[in-house]
């Protein structure tokens, strides 16, 4: 190769480069500059193509599960006014969000949330990978249909809070990192779950934190928390246990806790 012929190559190349780095960073900040979704609308986009349309309520729980929030059962009257602590205490114990004074009508025209959505948020790993780390947080609300997370690996808590639950809850051979049921009131009618025969079917449940049945918790059927293992602590303080088929109230045989 003659040096005229090396030289007009390395012209070649020193423009040429110059030109694709220039088209690769134009590539790059249109790809940034690009409109991203966010879990939340994702995790909403994928609840309305399951279900339809959600109620404002459901509508609630989808986005709080996204962003790591308390999704109250109830409007905004029945909220806190702040974002503080005392707020949020103080909207906990509104007699509004107490399920002793709830009607079925009134919460379940008004507060209800599916027990499929649910399980829905649960089940799939993309959307539990869309649920914030602080996982399901809901208060006051009615929950239509009985709640199965059976069989499920949950890596985040599922809290249920001053909930009217009257269909119970299956977590059977579940995994979870919490379970918190503090003031909900679980069991009252088993007629509409086939196969339902406890408020609480916690057999073989595997809890790596806390279970909490306590607070004003009441449940109408047996909780079954045979052979459950759990890491933390299980709470019952000023929880009800009743059973009025003669079954115990509780069941904690062989349950093992560290």
């Amino acid at each position: 190769m003659t040096p005229r012929a090396s030289l007009f190559k390395a012209h070649i190349l020193i423009v040429v480069v110059p030109m694709l780095l220039a088209a690769s960073s134009l590539l790059l900040a249109q790809v940034s500059s690009a409109p991203q979704e966010s879990p939340t609308r994702t995790l909403e986009e994928l609840a309305r193509e399951k279900f339809g349309k959600l109620n404002p309520t459901e509508l609630r729980v989808v986005r709080a599960a996204a962003s790591g929030e308390v999704a109250w059962g109830g409007e905004e009257i029945d909220q806190p006014e702040g974002k503080t602590d005392a707020a949020t205490d103080a909207a906990y114990h509104k007699p509004s969000n107490n399920p002793k004074n709830a009607t079925e009508y009134d919460w379940r025209k008004g507060r209800s949330v599916r027990a499929d959505l649910i399980r829905w948020l649960c089940e799939n790993e993309e959307r539990r990978k869309l649920v914030d780390q602080h996982g399901i947080d809901i208060v006051g609300a009615w929950i239509d249909g009985a709640v199965d997370l059976s069989y499920l690996h949950i890596n985040f808590p599922v809290i249920l809070r001053q909930c009217r639950i009257p269909n119970g809850i299956n977590v059977t051979s579940a995994e979870i990192s919490d379970l918190e049921l503090a003031g909900s009131w679980i069991g009252e009618d088993l007629s509409g779950a086939p196969g339902q025969e406890q408020a609480l079917n916690g057999e073989g449940l595997a809890v790596h934190g806390n279970v909490l049945l306590s607070n004003g918790f009441q449940a109408y059927r047996q909780v079954d928390l045979y052979g459950t293992k759990i890491d933390g602590q299980l709470y019952c303080t000023a929880g009800n246990f009743s059973d009025p088929s003669g079954n115990p109230p509780l069941r904690l045989r062989l349950a093992s806790y560290l």
